[in-house]
């Protein structure tokens, strides 16, 4: 056919043009599409999944796309507990498990890869994936579900081992492996899979040795009451959507739900250690430093064998509450001069069966003195350059008519020939606070007519002495280092704190040179006051906490309140500890004893205080569950969750910050159970509360 030349000039022309569009059109680098956010896929596998009667050693299972395991030997786990860590391996689009202990007879094993398998190019894990089979002519298919949290700030625990013991005995657990386990995920819930009807102690252990069973010193939780698991029927509706979102269809369906699904594990650790003899050593030639390898009831009884003590109290002990570390002061002159001291020392150590038993050892303590011809040739340098220098530079400095010898001397302190004792005061205190006055050396005698304390308004000029009581304390009832000024300070005003010189002498006799300070008292003006309101009748305390976690102030709850008073304006987070034996302190658990860890509990939201400002806040303390109590500004063990809906929240006001989130359900056919009405935690009083769900 022939093609006339303006059809051809026409057709060149429609060519050139789309070419010159196209490469408008097309500037920048052309788009990859939407990211891929979707986890690999389970295809087939070898055996299939739930097999009876399976002989072998090696299972694979294939997936949609290529993947990689990521810590697949921490976040892999197979039940029963295995002894020799199976090989686990990715290839392409595969993954491999070769189990290298014998398989036991008539029994369901479960792999549970967690989220160790995701896919090759984004890194999408495929959360909660597990592989079951038998060999035997059943299979296991009942399961519990839960939550393991630290006991004593609420953090989740993750990658924490979970397991099960049929043998309901005491000494099962640090006698026998666990006989089923799971691992927690990034949010501290577990699911321990493929268990078969029966009754079940449950524990959490953070297996430092690799053994499946307890070691003193290990974090551990349990559960006192007996676990059977069990299994019902319950109608749902699923929810069928279009790509626009609207819905397609509603169909009726049956879903099996694996109860308890609402186990709470608290771990702790039960702060063991055999008692002995850490530390044994003479820092300064005036003291001996014996520290312990636990807290002790029993002072250490010591005896002198060498150099012979000139004096019956050669020593001043100063010590910690715990009585772990002692610090004995040498008083006797004989003792500081000698090089070495030979002590008997009677003290309380652990024996093989973990009792405490006394033994008797004697100890060496060598401190090297500098030599004195050593001291007395840098004496002799340090005058002779001294004098060089005088002579060089003498005429060149003296002013005319003036000799340098000539100069008034400065006149000389009483002190400047003995040793005297050094102490440290405070200049700055907060309103309602004693002043803090530490010394280097342990105080022996305190002539409290030496201590005077002057105080003056901010619009005054003249200090005016006060007639008030003054007292000084020790900072506690062990301490000979650190005391406390003991004095009513009020808000607004200034003071100046004498002491006279020959008021405080410490063990070695040595007294205070004339000390002044002055400090000042910030209005209250500057400070906010926090009320509690809080749902609890039984001993209690609340702890103010910073942004770092660090306690700001303590407050006792008194008929259902708290009151922190003059605290410095600032964002701050609060606890609760139900202080079950009322020491004013948290104390954890025991498994011997079937003592868990004392309740904590958080207000969920940050606290800001404003200056001049009084906060009263209603906390129920049952009301949030558990798990979304502490907020996340000062969580620590973040969930990728947490961080991706923290990122999607970026735009949010700072307030909002802290408001619950709303993750995926990781117990699937669960997510139609609460943890409300849990008759395997009462203590907390239904975790959920108002018929929240831990997810």
């Amino acid at each position: 056919m022939a093609v006339r030349l303006k059809d051809t000039a026409y057709f060149i022309f429609l060519a050139v043009a789309a070419s010159v569009l196209y490469s408008c059109a097309n500037i920048g680098r052309p788009s990859g599409g939407p990211r891929d956010e979707t986890p690999p896929v389970y295809v087939s596998s070898t055996p299939e999944p739930d097999q009876l009667n399976f002989t072998g050693s090696k299972i694979t299972i294939n997936f949609n796309e290529y993947i990689q395991l990521k810590d697949q030997n921490t976040k892999v786990v197979v039940s029963p507990a295995q002894k020799n860590m199976p090989i686990i391996r990715s290839n392409g689009k595969s993954v491999s498990v070769e189990l290298r202990d014998t398989l036991l007879h008539n029994t369901t094993y479960c792999i549970d890869f967690a989220d160790a398998i995701q896919d090759n190019n984004e890194g999408n894990p495929l959360d909660g994936f597990a592989f079951a089979f038998s060999t035997g002519d059943s299979i296991d298919t009942l399961q519990v579900s839960g939550i393991m949290l630290n006991a004593r700030d609420l953090e989740p625990m993750q990658s924490i081992i979970v397991g099960i013991h049929e043998n309901l005995n005491d000494s099962a657990f640090s006698t026998i492996p666990l006989t089923r386990i799971a691992r927690t995920n990034d949010l501290g819930q577990f699911t321990i899979r493929n268990m078969k009807p029966g009754r079940y102690h449950i524990f959490g252990l953070k297996d430092m040795d690799g053994n499946y069973t307890f070691s003193r010193n290990e974090d551990l939780a349990f559960l006192d009451e007996i676990v059977v698991p069990s299994s019902y029927q319950r109608e749902t509706t699923d929810t069928v959507f279009k790509f626009n979102g609207e819905i397609d269809t509603i169909q009726p369906g049956i879903h099996t739900v694996f109860t308890p699904n609402d186990l709470l594990l608290c771990m702790f650790n039960e702060e063991y250690s055999a008692l002995y003899l850490k530390k044994d050593e003479r820092p300064a030639e005036n003291k001996i430093h014996l520290k312990f390898s636990t807290p002790i009831d029993t002072l250490p009884d010591l005896r002198v064998l060498k150099p012979a003590p000139s004096r019956p109290d050669w020593y001043r002990l100063q010590r910690t509450p715990q009585n772990d570390s002692l610090i004995y002061w040498l008083t006797d002159s004989n003792l500081i001069k000698s090089d070495s001291v030979l002590i008997e020392a009677r003290y309380l150590i652990s024996d093989s069966l973990d009792q405490h038993v006394m033994t008797t050892d004697t100890i060496n303590f060598f401190f090297r003195h500098k030599a004195d011809k050593k001291k007395k040739k840098s004496e002799k340098d340090d005058s002779d350059i001294k004098n060089k220098k005088l002579s060089d530079n003498g005429p060149k400095n003296s002013k005319k008519g003036e000799d340098d010898d000539d100069k008034p001397a400065k006149p000389a302190s009483m002190f400047d020939s003995i040793p005297t004792l050094t102490m440290k005061i405070e200049r700055s205190i907060d309103y309602g606070s004693p002043l803090p006055i530490n010394f280097e050396t342990p105080v022996d005698t305190i002539n409290m007519r030496g201590i005077h304390i002057f105080e003056k308004e901010e619009s005054d000029t003249i200090w005016r002495p006060s007639t008030r009581e003054i007292r000084i304390e020790p900072f506690d009832s062990v301490s000979v280092l650190n005391f406390h000024l003991i004095y009513p300070f009020e808000a607004g005003m200034e003071y100046r704190v004498e002491i006279d010189s020959l008021s405080i002498y410490d063990c070695y006799q040595q007294p205070n040179r004339p000390t002044k300070a002055e400090i000042s008292i910030p209005p209250l003006e500057e400070y906010a006051n926090l009320y509690l309101l809080v749902n609890i009748t039984d001993s209690a305390f609340v702890e103010l906490l910073d942004s770092g976690e660090k306690v700001v102030k303590t407050a006792t709850v008194k008929d259902g309140q708290a009151a922190l008073e003059n605290v410095r304006p600032g964002t701050y987070y609060a606890r609760i500890i139900l202080d079950a034996n009322g020491n004013g302190k948290w104390d954890t658990g025991n498994y011997a004893l079937h003592l868990q860890p004392e309740e904590v509990y958080y207000f969920p939201n940050k606290i800001l205080l404003r200056k001049n400002w009084d906060n009263e806040q209603t906390w129920n303390i049952y009301e949030t569950a558990l798990d979304k109590q502490k907020p996340y500004d000062i969580k620590k063990n973040r969930s990728k969750a947490d961080l991706k809906k923290m990122k999607d929240k970026k735009g949010k006001k700072q307030g909002d910050e802290d408001d619950e989130f709303d993750e995926d359900d990781p117990f699937g056919t669960n997510q139609y159970n609460n943890y409300s009405g849990n008759k395997y935690n009462d203590a907390r009083n239904t975790l959920g509360g108002g018929n929240q769900r831990i997810r």
